[in-house]
């Protein structure tokens, strides 16, 4: 006991402790970066799950009448904001509308993969805003074309969405304008995606 009350009573040199504190703060600054960007790179890998997910599909094409989808996907808008603005409320009667629970992290690409193919960030993999690829599971655009339907995104400056869903990726800065759009008639399903809104609702997250 006589060593700890010793120990106790030992007084630390500021000095001393103000040059250990910023010797580990140099070692965080420099270790930082390299261990986020060796998380960001590894969050993407695919489940074990995810081929057994896939081999369990159905390869049955939609059965019904054929009808028209339009789906609008405004990046980074809040839902209580979505509700506060008259033309989404004038949308609203004529609507489907409905609130999605999305695991953590609450990302574009990992919410774009899910809300498309009904499968989670944990089952997919896709967990980050760096996953490029097609995507990893039977989504709605390949039931709209297996059924012989005609899939247009329109989005806002970027790629994104037909990187993932589009029939062999590429890109979609501008997929169709409206003069093509009314030139070739409704297509099955029409994703409007825009997205200037994000960089003002999640600009700090856009480096994920």
């Amino acid at each position: 006991m006589s060593g700890v009350a010793e120990l106790a009573d030992r007084r630390a040199d500021p000095r001393r402790v103000a040059r250990w504190m910023a010797l580990v703060a140099c070692v965080c600054a420099a270790l930082g970066p390299l261990a986020a960007e060796r998380l960001l790179a590894t969050a993407d890998r695919e489940t074990e799950g995810g081929p057994l997910l896939r081999a369990l599909a159905s390869d049955a094409a939609p059965t019904g009448p054929p009808g028209r989808v339009v789906v609008l996907l405004v990046d980074g808008l809040r839902r209580d904001e979505a509700a506060r603005l008259p033309a989404w409320r004038r949308l609203a009667p004529e609507s489907v509308t409905g609130t999605v629970a999305l695991d953590e992290p609450t990302l574009s690409r990992p919410y774009y993969h899910a809300l498309f193919t009904g499968v989670p960030q944990d089952a997919s993999g896709v967990r980050s805003n760096r996953f490029g690829s097609r995507a990893r599971h039977d989504s709605v655009m390949d039931r709209v074309r297996a059924a012989g339907g005609e899939v247009t995104v329109v989005a806002e400056g970027l790629d994104w969405m037909r990187r993932m869903h589009g029939p062999a990726g590429g890109s979609d800065a501008r997929d169709a304008l409206e003069g093509e759009l009314a030139a070739r008639g409704s297509p099955g399903l029409l994703v409007v995606h825009v997205v200037s809104t994000d960089r003002t609702a999640q600009y700090p997250l856009r480096w994920f």
